[in-house]
């Protein structure tokens, strides 16, 4: 698929933003790139890989590594990321009464904010 400034412009109404025309090359440009990497990718044969927790075959191996880490192996590079997950920890909390101390209006511990409809 080829990115056109009239697709960007369109997608930029769609989304409510006003662009120049300098945004609408440059916006071009960067969505054509990354559909042509996309396009890329999607070309690549995975036809001989895997995916083991032990990491002995195949040619992309993602295995459990000591302190939670992960390994991850594809080709011949080795790619070592942590976890993004943490431990869930209970904490205090605030009061009701510090969570209100900066509020502009309160009504019966609550907010008080303006009427929308």
């Amino acid at each position: 698929m080829e990115i056109t400034p009239s697709i960007v412009t369109h997608i930029a109404e769609l989304c409510k933003l006003k662009l120049t025309l300098e945004e609408i090359e440059k916006f071009t440009t960067e969505l054509s790139s990354i559909v042509k990497y996309v396009n890329t990718i999607q070309k690549l044969s995975i036809d001989n890989t895997s995916l083991n927790t032990n990491g002995t075959s195949g040619t992309s191996r993602l295995g459990l590594v000591e302190n939670s880490a992960y390994l991850a192996v594809i080709g011949d590079y080795v790619f070592k990321t942590e976890t993004p997950l943490r431990e869930d920890i209970i904490k205090e909390g605030f009061s009701i009464s510090e969570v209100l101390a900066n509020a502009p209006a309160t009504y019966n511990n609550y907010f008080v904010v303006p009427k929308l409809i």
